[in-house]
This record gives structure tokens, sequence and C-alpha cells, in this order.
């Protein structure tokens, strides 16, 4: 779907490309009568320009930090796949500088339970690790937040999937 999107019907912004894959998505799973699928999914897309950062979401933040400093993203509260009322996406627009780190994730980190106290990790303590990752070289950064959420974790199960993407603006 991304790849039609993209090269079939010429999308090249973020949101539009998020659009259409939602539209093809829903005519996938709705071409028959008896079969009704709700399902959805959650992704997050950058397209660069010259030093322009144009970013969508369904559901997935874009997290960037500058010199230890946050700015959060939020990606539109709806998926790709079926919504009761959906809208077009956002496309959001940052000017990005060189060092910036730019942060795509899904929820798993901040929905992981562990600590003392078997909570859900949040996304405030993620936060706060990525702060500390992004001072790290990025061949550094996985392994840094690997072992962070396995001390979180401790012996509670991993509940989700969780992927992190991190670029360094050269």
């Amino acid at each position: 779907a991304l790849n039609l999107a993209i090269r079939e019907f010429g999308h090249t912004t973020p949101a539009g490309i998020l659009g259409c894959v939602r539209d093809l998505v829903i005519h996938e799973f709705t071409h028959e009568e008896e079969v009704q699928v709700s399902d959805g999914m959650d992704i997050a897309l950058c397209a660069w320009q010259g030093q322009n950062l144009y970013f969508a979401g369904a559901y997935n933040p874009l997290v960037l930090i500058r010199q230890g400093e946050v700015t959060k993203v939020k990606g539109d509260r709806q998926p790709i796949g079926k919504f009761f009322r959906p809208q077009p996406f956002t496309n959001h627009q940052l000017e990005v500088q060189s060092g910036d780190m730019i942060y795509l994730f899904t929820d798993g980190f901040q929905d992981q339970f562990g600590g003392p106290k078997g909570k859900k990790l949040t996304y405030g303590r993620f936060e706060k690790w990525m702060v500390e990752a992004s001072k790290l070289p990025t061949s550094q950064q996985v392994p840094y937040l690997e072992e962070a959420l396995a001390e979180w974790r401790g012996k509670e199960i991993q509940v989700d999937d969780i992927c992190v993407v991190g670029m360094r603006i050269p």
C-alpha cells in the first residue's frame, strides 16, 4: 500500500501518503460484504526536503531532541484502517539542524510493565531515556535503550511489539 500510494498515485507528502494508504487498506478489507475487518495499524512517516522535516502519524508521534531539549509532535488520533470519523492526516513541518536526533516509536516501550512495583514504564520515563540516548553516538543508542528496558522489565514478560527508529541529522 505504501508503494502504491507513492509510485502509482504519486503522493509525496507524509499526510497524503498515509491518507492514500488508509483508503487502500479499507478498500482491501471491505471488497467482500461478508468480511468486516475493523482492525487498524499505527504508523509514522517522515520526509526531508532541505532543512525541513515533514511528519505525519497515525497515533504514533515524532520526538526531536536538540541539545537535550525535547519537542514532541503528536500523530493524529486515528489509525490506518476503519475509523468512526476519519479526517485528513496532518502534515507537520519542523526545521531540523545538524546534530538533532529524531525518534519514531511504537507504544511498546512506554506500555512495558516492570520496575520495583510492576507498573508501566510511561512516556515520561521513556522520554528521559531518549534524552540520555541522544547524547550518545548512534551506534551506542540501541544497546543503551535495550539495557535500560531489560533492567526495567526484570522478570516481566514483554507485552507488546517494540520498535524505535532514531536518526541523527548530519
